[in-house]
């Protein structure tokens, strides 16, 4: 037997067994006691020749022995479950490993295996099996950590370049998911079961911007500004939460705007998403009550009570961001703002100056760039808003003068 200079191990761990998880120092031993079969051989549970398994085929180690799956985590409440069709627990996610040993010190050897399993030989894939009784500290090293999938979390590769450091990310990172899938468990149990039972991948869309990685929960929303369609829609998540937590309707609108929504949106885009839902549910509410003249049209109107309600929500901070930014002007600049009864020459020339105070302060470390281009925004807005309100006022006097 030609031996092979590498081979290759993977393994899954869960959440539980992560505290006493040896990645490195350490003798490697089968995991698992070994049983006698009917020749008095040692094996594991299948029957195969008992010892440490290796591949030749990395490719194996990841996708077979080393892949987790999200049933391989740790239910945190039995009691909780989402959805009918699959029925889904809410886990702790399992972790994948993958070792490459150098065999230079390593006793290998072909294992035998179970002749009702010699079509499942390494599983299927290309690459030879091999085994050993241990494998000493010095001749693995850990190249793959994987950590699975979770209701909340996509799966997630850690570096391991650093095998310290490796380590330290990965807990690091469990402890959160784990923080976070029981904010959602906690959150579950305000509804009932039967709820619990229709809830879709709508809903479970919503539960990722709620409590994932970056759950809308964990930031302070009221210090964000609506500079951007994607802080716009972080506000509305939160607002509308801590306004009534169970109004999945209302949540799972909002990440429908959300996913409508490109890259290169703004708020205005939302803003217009909304009235051409509110457009398209009139529509539908007049041909309904063409076809149903004695019917309800609660659920219409409820519909566009929702849209409306979540437009004056953008609406208020908008107004509220923009008193800050006008404050903070007045405050760090000494200006008094002030656009009542100037006409358009002195509106030009003080937001002129406005403006150039606010670039002298960005220059002088007063304030920094996102800052700065907040505050030159409302000053642009509210200067150029009163001076189309003067051409307006302009047309319709003149309007007024022919009659």
């Amino acid at each position: 037997m030609e031996k092979p200079e590498i081979l290759y191990r993977g393994v899954k761990i869960t959440y539980d067994m992560l505290k006493d998880f040896k990645f490195y120092g350490t003798t490697l031993y089968p995991p698992n006691p070994y049983q006698i079969d009917e020749n008095g051989r040692k094996v594991v549970g299948d029957g195969n020749e008992y010892g440490l398994y290796m591949t030749t085929n990395k490719s194996v180690a990841l996708g077979a022995y080393a892949k987790v799956s999200t049933f391989d985590g740790t239910i945190i409440d039995k009691s909780i479950t989402i959805g009918i069709s699959p029925k889904e627990d809410v886990r702790i996610p399992a972790i994948g490993i993958v070792y490459k040993m150098d065999t230079k010190n390593i006793d290998i050897r072909k294992p035998f295996i179970k002749s009702s399993l010699k079509g499942h030989y390494n599983n299927g894939f290309e690459g030879e099996e091999f085994i050993a009784d241990k494998v000493d500290k010095d001749s693995y090293k850990i190249t793959d950590i994987i950590i699975g999938e979770d209701i909340l979390h996509d799966a997630l590769k850690i570096d391991t370049k650093d095998i310290l450091k490796a380590e330290k990310t990965l807990k690091e990172v469990m402890e959160q998911r784990k923080k976070h899938l029981l904010y959602l468990v906690s959150y579950l149990k305000q509804f009932e079961p039967n709820k619990r039972f229709l809830f879709k991948k709508d809903e479970i869309e919503v539960f990722k911007e709620l409590f994932g990685e970056k759950g809308v929960l964990y930031m302070d929303t009221s210090k964000l500004l609506l500079t951007s369609s994607k802080s716009c829609i972080k506000y509305l998540f939160s607002f509308c939460f801590n306004k009534n937590s169970t109004d999945l309707k209302t949540l799972k609108y909002i990440e429908s705007l959300n996913k409508r929504l490109k890259n290169y949106s703004n708020i205005k885009d939302i803003m217009k998403l909304i009235k051409e839902d509110i457009i398209i549910n009139e529509q539908k509410k007049q041909k309904f009550i063409s076809k149903n003249n004695s019917s309800s049209t609660l659920s219409f109107d409820n519909k566009n009570n929702m849209y409306q309600d979540i437009l004056n929500i953008i609406l208020t901070k908008l107004k509220e961001d923009e008193n800050k930014n006008i404050q903070m002007v007045e405050q760090i600049f000494n200006v008094t703002i002030n656009l009542e009864g100037k006409d358009k020459d002195q509106l030009l020339k003080e937001k002129e100056i406005i403006l150039n105070k606010i670039d002298d302060g960005y220059l002088e470390e007063l304030i920094d760039s996102k800052t700065s281009i907040n505050l030159k925004s409302t000053i642009f807005k509210i200067y150029n808003e009163q001076i189309e309100k003067l051409k307006e006022n302009f047309k319709e006097n003149r309007y007024r003068g022919r009659l």
